[in-house]
C-alpha cells in the first residue's frame, strides 16, 4: 500500500521507523530503513532575496499548501493591513513559515514538526539578511527561539537567540488576532517596535 509523503513525515516526525522493502532489487531482498530527512524539507516563502524584514508563521492552513504560499486569504489580507497601517512597506519584507505542512492538531507532533524545521527556517532568515525578524505566534516563537516560555513572556520585548544575528520580536499569530480582536492591542505595540528597530 502507498502512503503518503505527509503521513511518512508525521511519523518520522514521532520517531516511527518506516520499513521499504527492495522486493525488486535481487541484490537487497532484505528491508531496509527509510526515513525523511531534513533536507528535503522546503519552506513555504515569498518576498525579496534581501529584506530588512522577515515575518514568520507557524503551520501553513490547508489554503496556503494549495496554493504553495506563506500566507493567504484573511490572514495575508490582514497582515498586509497592519503593515499598511503602521507605515512600513509592504513589498520589503520576506514571509515564510516555521513548517511546511499543517498542524496535526497533536501538540507533541507538532512542536517535533517545527523542531526538524528549525535549521532551514534559521538556514532561510540567514540568506535574506534582515535588520529585524518578526513571529507570529507562541509554538513557533518557542522553536525560533529555543524557549519554553509563553507568548506573555516573550512579547514586548526583543529577542535574541544565538544563531540569529537580529533582533526578534514575538507577537500574536495572525489567526488569533482574527479570531480575538482584543489582541490587535498588542500586535499593533509589536509592530510599533519593529518599526523602530527598522529605523
Amino acid at each position: 500500500m502507498m502512503m503518503s509523503a505527509r503521513r511518512r513525515e508525521y511519523l518520522y516526525a514521532m520517531g516511527v521507523q518506516l520499513w521499504v522493502d527492495r522486493a525488486n532489487d535481487a541484490a537487497l531482498q532484505e528491508p531496509v530503513l527509510s526515513a525523511v530527512p531534513d533536507e528535503d524539507v522546503s519552506l513555504y516563502c515569498e518576498g525579496p532575496e534581501q529584506a530588512p524584514l522577515v515575518i514568520v508563521g507557524g503551520f501553513p492552513t490547508q489554503l496556503d499548501e494549495q496554493q504553495a504560499r506563506p500566507f493567504t486569504g484573511q490572514a495575508l489580507k490582514l497582515l498586509e493591513q497592519i503593515l499598511l497601517a503602521s507605515g512600513l512597506n509592504t513589498s520589503a519584507r520576506f514571509l515564510i513559515q516555521s513548517v511546511h505542512v499543517p498542524a496535526s492538531g497533536d501538540e507533541h507532533l507538532d512542536v517535533k514538526q517545527l523542531a526538524n524545521c528549525r535549521h532551514q527556517l534559521v538556514q532561510q532568515i540567514k540568506e535574506v539578511s534582515p535588520r529585524v525578524v518578526f513571529v507570529l505566534g507562541e509554538m513557533s516563537a518557542q522553536s525560533l527561539l529555543k524557549s519554553t516560555a509563553s507568548l506573555s513572556q516573550l512579547a514586548g520585548d526583543s529577542q535574541q537567540v544565538d544563531d540569529i544575528p537580529c533582533p526578534i520580536i514575538v507577537s500574536h499569530d495572525l489567526a488569533c488576532l482574527m479570531r480575538q480582536p482584543v489582541a490587535k492591542r498588542q500586535a499593533w505595540a509589536d509592530i510599533q517596535r519593529v518599526k523602530a528597530l527598522l529605523g
